[in-house]
């Protein structure tokens, strides 16, 4: 089972690429195969390609796992798109962060993990998938 791994990318730091790769490692503990598009799509592409990879790679998979801490319109795009593929969605966001209503109110999201830690945030979401993909 595969799963497209969402996260603000404009603006993220060293140290929020860095989670979304222990978000990817997450996954593959849990038996899942992550896609981490900062990876995986060619950054370098003009726009109109990069769009056309992202929105094919999240139609590709089984479930989204978002990180909403921050406000993205990448993110909120590509929502948008499980949500008109019917995939399920985890989001994951950071305590006393305010999470736009488009995001939580969309009906694909099946479960929201706010965390602490990261640490915290991994180990609940390893449970989750792993649970998931038993049931």
């Amino acid at each position: 089972m595969r799963v497209f791994i969402a996260g603000p990318l404009l603006r993220a730091q060293g140290l929020d690429l860095d989670f979304y790769t222990r978000i990817g490692t997450a996954c593959s503990d849990a038996g899942w195969e992550p896609f981490l598009p900062h990876l995986r799509i060619d950054q370098t592409l003009r726009s109109d390609s990069i769009f056309l990879e992202d929105v094919k790679a999240v139609a590709g998979c089984d479930l989204i796992i978002a990180e909403v801490s921050s406000p993205s319109h990448g993110v909120g795009g590509e929502l948008m798109q499980a949500y008109l593929n019917r995939l399920p969605i985890v989001c994951l966001a950071l305590e006393g962060q305010k999470v736009s209503s488009m995001v939580l109110g969309n009906p694909m999201v099946e479960k929201t993990i706010t965390y602490k830690t990261k640490e915290a945030c991994l180990e609940i979401l390893k449970d989750y998938l792993r649970s998931r993909r038993e049931g």
